[in-house]
């Protein structure tokens, strides 16, 4: 499902890939790092071809019963779950029982515009229609049990919020009703769709559609980090259905994307609609510039899980990172891992520095609107209940931990933003957004 955090585009140079060894020492230091300041909870695997070349599991999958993650631990993966759904829909058409110029009124006459809407525009988020998880009511009813019935008449109550094709833009809903169809045409569940089609067929062992979750059977639960790890509640999968139902393991999910990208589950001409861009979109499936590099996947974030599924095809390099705790940035383990695998210089975190308390009458001083001459994005400061909460143009606000030296950061996005002091006070008027290297200056308007 969706992740909001405060997101700057940077890009990493990236070498090409040598056959030298992954210095695994130096990998385990730093998920040892992660682990010990309770920054990550979960697991990481990187494949070249159908080598395993690295793999690391931190954490716990269930902290009340000390049990301890490992390669067998499934995760919800969210979102990544929609590169399935596409896989899906593309075998439906490779034997010619769906087509990207079909109607949605052809199946769900009663959403809107169902009759100028097509199935290529569900998948690649074209359609307009309205995503329901981001409705002010969707906490409310997101734990409970839905039919196929209720979610087709949620979404058939929504407003379109743009007209088919006029532009890109993210919707759960889409990859819902791609699951309606599947089921629809097939007579077969959602979920044994996945395992005839793909799972059983690729050797996927431990990938399904999840349900409430079951420890006894190596399914994680999920934690926010405050002060300590929190469990959190748990979506209903009827719900999520095709737009973020599976749970995997990162074995699975590098067996997955090698074989998706090898030629194996669908033909080129097929495969090469599925990876077809537009305003950013594929159909289910991502592109991430990093300079002269291109990588191909899906993230995807549900609950406290977050996940990220991702390729080079041209080196054959995939990895894959699935958590179930994170108090730090997920981008930066990603780079992280790549750094390593492609030869890039990279630093361990230090973790040393102190949480501090500051006055409120010191805080209060930093509110305000903030901008930058080098990058056009605006940083907003309030204080709500004695935290201070930071917000950028368009985006949601997040909350900001001091230390000492006048820093504010909000790990899970990497984020710090520094003031300068004095000998005890803080000096108001600007400061330096820190991101993944990168310093902006901002001056308050």
């Amino acid at each position: 499902m969706k992740i909001l955090t405060l997101t700057l585009v940077f890009a990493f140079s990236l070498s090409l890939y040598s056959q030298r060894s992954v210095d695994r020492e130096k990998l385990n230091t730093y998920f040892e790092l992660l682990e010990a300041n309770n920054k990550f909870m979960g697991g990481v695997s990187i494949y070249k071809g159908d080598t395993l070349i690295y793999e690391q599991y931190c954490g716990f999958a269930d902290i009340e019963n000390q049990k301890q993650a490992n390669n067998l631990t499934k995760y919800r993966i969210g979102s990544i779950s929609k590169m399935f759904t596409s896989v899906l829909v593309f075998k439906f058409i490779e034997q010619g029982k769906l087509s990207l110029d079909d109607k949605l009124s052809k199946f769900y006459p009663s959403v809107k515009n169902a009759d100028i809407i097509t199935i290529s525009q569900l998948l690649n988020h074209h359609s307009g229609i309205h995503n329901f998880t981001d409705d002010k009511d969707y906490p409310g009813y997101m734990i409970l049990q839905k039919s196929r019935e209720q979610m087709l008449d949620i979404i058939v109550s929504k407003s379109v919020d743009f007209e088919p094709g006029e532009k890109g833009q993210y919707s759960n809903s889409n990859y819902v009703l791609l699951s309606l169809i599947l089921e629809e045409i097939s007579g077969q569940t959602y979920s044994d769709l996945v395992q005839d089609y793909i799972c059983r067929p690729y050797g996927l062992k431990h990938t399904k559609i999840g349900d409430q979750i079951k420890p006894d059977e190596n399914e994680a639960y999920s934690y926010s980090f405050q002060e300590l790890w929190v469990k959190r509640l748990e979506t209903n999968m009827s719900i999520t259905m095709g737009a973020g139902s599976l749970i995997s393991v990162p074995g699975d999910l590098n067996l997955f994307i090698q074989k998706l990208f090898n030629g194996e589950i669908l033909p080129d001409y097929l495969f090469q609609q599925m990876i077809e861009m537009e305003d950013g979109f594929g159909r289910g499936i991502f592109q991430f510039p990093f300079y002269d590099k291109t990588l191909l996947g899906h993230n995807g974030g549900i609950d406290g899980f977050r996940s990220n599924l991702a390729i080079y095809p041209e080196e054959k390099i995939s990895l894959a990172v699935t958590g179930n705790g994170f108090n730090y940035d997920l981008n930066d383990i990603l780079l992280v891992c790549l750094s390593e695998v492609f030869d890039k210089d990279y630093e361990l975190p230090d973790f040393s520095a102190k949480k501090m308390t500051w006055p409120q009458e010191e805080l209060k001083k930093l509110e305000g609107s903030y901008a930058s001459s080098q990058i056009p994005l605006k940083i907003s400061l309030a204080l709500k209940e004695g935290v201070l909460f930071a917000q950028a143009s368009g985006q949601a606000a997040f909350p900001l931990t001091s230390f000492e030296g006048g820093s504010f950061r909000f790990e899970p996005a990497g984020v710090e933003i520094v003031f300068k002091m004095d000998s005890t006070h803080l000096l108001e008027g600007e400061f330096e957004l820190r991101q993944r290297g990168a310093v902006f200056k901002y001056v308050k308007e």
